[in-house]
């Protein structure tokens, strides 16, 4: 019982906020509609991730524009003085769009060592 009594003051209260309410001049000024609620801004379009893999000794990543040796060896060695590694390995220094891309996370052949023998390095010694 005590539930239909609020509800139809409810009721009564609703119906008395949307009616007309007579102006001062005796003329009926109707009420504006309510508002519409505010609308939430649609965040920015995000950049979809990087394809990327990576292994313990490498990463494989896919070149976007402007990329360079240097911009990889800083975004995933940490430090830019690092280029001369994936230059050493892919033997470029600028890639196409969407160019495969390998990044040694290591010095990938520090004894110099390949299939097709080995380096030389010259050492000099002086003597009394």
């Amino acid at each position: 019982m005590m539930s239909l009594r609020l509800l139809g003051v409810a009721l009564g209260l609703t119906a008395c906020a949307t009616m007309a309410s007579p102006a001062p001049d005796g003329t009926r000024v109707e009420s504006p509609p309510p508002a519409a609620p505010p609308t939430r801004a649609t965040p920015p379009a995000k950049a979809p991730p990087r394809a990327t893999f990576e292994s313990e000794e490498f990463i494989v990543t896919l070149a976007e524009a402007e990329d360079t040796t240097a911009t990889l060896a800083a975004r995933y060695l940490g430090d830019a003085g690092k280029a001369w590694r994936i230059e050493a390995y892919m033997g470029a220094r600028t890639f196409a769009v969407g160019q495969e891309v390998v990044i040694p996370k290591r010095d990938w052949n520090p004894a110099g060592v390949s299939p097709s023998g080995y380096q030389l390095v010259p050492v000099l010694v002086y003597h009394n």
